[in-house]
């Protein structure tokens, strides 16, 4: 699929049933709204976990390459590395539960500290985590502001007061909202709002700054959106502007055509192998070419030094056996750390310990791993015959 055509004999079918009343109409009535987008970049502490999860999910989209099909654990896992990288681009504190490196935060103080403190404003603060706004809430803490904190765990018997301090106490400078408070709240008495993240549904996002830049609204708006640059969200971001494009064709009927040239003739897991295989700062992975071949080590042999050099060491020179071993030395390890990664990112219940099992004759634990459709059992009999025979030989 590469776009839609024919979104204007939509717009006319759907026409004489549909009544709505949309935002162009009442802009005239609405101040001034001003969206700013404040780039960030990755820290080193960030970056290190961010690159392990792109290198999993790079994994992922080549044995989607090459078999053509994901299952749905994998599918799972796909969408878990795209949460965990989102998620690290706030704050290292969202992914370990330890630390905390985050621009973000550091940004947020420089922001509220300008808004609320200099300009006397109240602002709305967003974020699709419930820890975000927390750690959030410490920032504000240490500045000094009052604030009120909004997230699905707040019954809806209590949001009504939150909403209320907000407004009238003023000393309440800041709310912060999951996006549990993006439907249903009129927050006039702000005129700034704050967006950790750009979420994934253009409605939504609209919904967070609707909050505030409604009709009521008597102060010019000003809309704030964090972005790491050169990260997943950059991309989440370009999405948001093909949607909006798409629900315009279809209800505004500006156009008949929408192209998706901005994402390219992609399927969505296509799409998400260009999300961590184009991005600034990281080697693009080899995904669509076939792995060239390995080419065996040949063991060169040693020159007979003039009687006049001094001997060399025995170990300056390796043989080619030692070459060889240490070489398979390095590709354990990276096999090793690997599957460390992955073991991380998988659900609970579905790590290292589901490979485990009890022979039903020894009661012995056994480990139990699927081969992949690549490697059938008479090509990995034949590998540990040919390793038995050469420890048979060297012995």
């Amino acid at each position: 699929m590469i776009g839609y055509r024919g979104l204007d004999r939509i717009h006319d079918q759907l026409a004489p049933i549909l009544l709505r009343r949309t935002r162009q109409e009442v802009l005239p009535d609405l101040p001034e709204r001003t969206d700013q987008i404040l780039h960030v970049a990755l820290t080193p502490q960030q970056a290190e976990p961010y690159w392990e999860q792109s290198d999993i999910l790079a994994a992922l989209m080549r044995k989607w390459e090459r078999q053509k099909y994901l299952s749905e654990i994998d599918l799972r896992r796909v969408m878990c590395c795209l949460q965990n990288m989102r998620m690290l681009c706030n704050s290292t504190f969202l992914f370990d539960k330890k630390t905390n490196h985050s621009p973000k935060l550091a940004e947020f103080r420089e922001i509220v500290r300008e808004l609320a403190m200099e300009e006397n404003r109240k602002v709305v603060v967003f974020s699709e985590y419930e820890r975000m706004t927390y750690l959030a809430g410490q920032e504000l803490e240490k500045l000094g502001i009052g604030f009120v904190s909004l997230h699905g765990g707040v019954p809806s018997k209590n949001r009504g007061a939150l909403m209320e301090k907000f407004r009238r106490d003023a000393e309440c400078r800041v709310f912060l909202s999951t996006d549990a408070g993006g439907v249903g709240l009129n927050l006039q008495a702000a005129s700034a709002v704050v967006n950790f993240e750009p979420p994934w549904n253009p409605a939504r996002l609209e919904q967070r700054i609707g909050r505030v830049h409604r009709l009521g609204q008597a102060h010019p708006v000003h809309v704030v959106h964090l972005m790491t640059r050169g990260s997943i969200e950059e991309r989440v971001w370009e999405t948001l502007k093909l949607k909006k494009s798409l629900f315009a064709g279809v209800f505004d009927s500006p156009t008949a055509e929408v192209s998706f040239a901005a994402l390219g003739r992609k399927s969505v897991l296509q799409a998400v192998k260009e999300i961590f295989a184009d991005q600034p700062g990281r080697p693009k992975p080899v995904i669509d070419q076939v792995p060239a071949k390995a080419v065996p080590i040949q063991a060169v042999p040693a020159q007979v030094p003039p009687s006049t050099a001094p001997p060399a060491p025995a170990t300056s020179q390796p043989s080619g056996f030692a070459q060889a071993a240490a070489g398979l030395i390095e590709t354990g390890v990276r096999f090793l750390e690997s599957l460390a990664a992955v073991a991380q990112s998988v659900p609970a219940g579905e790590g290292l310990g589901s490979l485990f099992a009890r022979d039903p004759r020894t009661n012995n634990p056994v480990l139990s791993i699927p081969l992949p459709q690549s490697v059938d059992e008479g090509r990995l009999m034949r590998a540990i015959a040919a390793f038995a025979s050469a420890f048979g030989r060297s012995a």
